[in-house]
């Protein structure tokens, strides 16, 4: 979940009848905190509802190789992320950029 603060603006013109000039920006504002069920995209897993509450999800059937993705997401100042996860087995959770090969940024297990 996010917001998207979207301005615009058009100036006065110019003299002599010259049309003003539009202009757009539009900004994603994330919270501090993602559920990993706002993922991107994903290969092999799946989500299962929790609890009686419609909306409210978690990621599940994960197994060896699978993934999620999460764009637009800056790192700038991250210096800490937070994984809840509940398993039979153990595994072991990497934070890699541009793709599931790129630049390992961070792991633990």
């Amino acid at each position: 979940m996010f917001f998207v603060l979207d301005l615009q603006y058009t100036d006065r013109g110019g003299p002599n009848n010259v049309p003003g000039i539009p202009s757009r920006v539009s900004l994603d504002l994330h919270p501090a905190m993602t559920l990993a069920e706002y993922f991107t995209n994903s290969s092999g897993t799946g989500l299962t509802t929790q609890g009686d509450s419609p909306g409210q999800q978690k990621v599940s059937e994960i197994d060896d190789g699978d993934w999620l993705m999460f764009e637009d997401y800056s790192l700038l100042n991250i210096d800490t992320v937070t994984v809840r996860a509940a398993s039979e087995s153990q595994g072991t959770v990497e934070f890699r950029i541009g793709s599931t090969n790129g630049r390992l940024l961070a792991s633990g297990k």
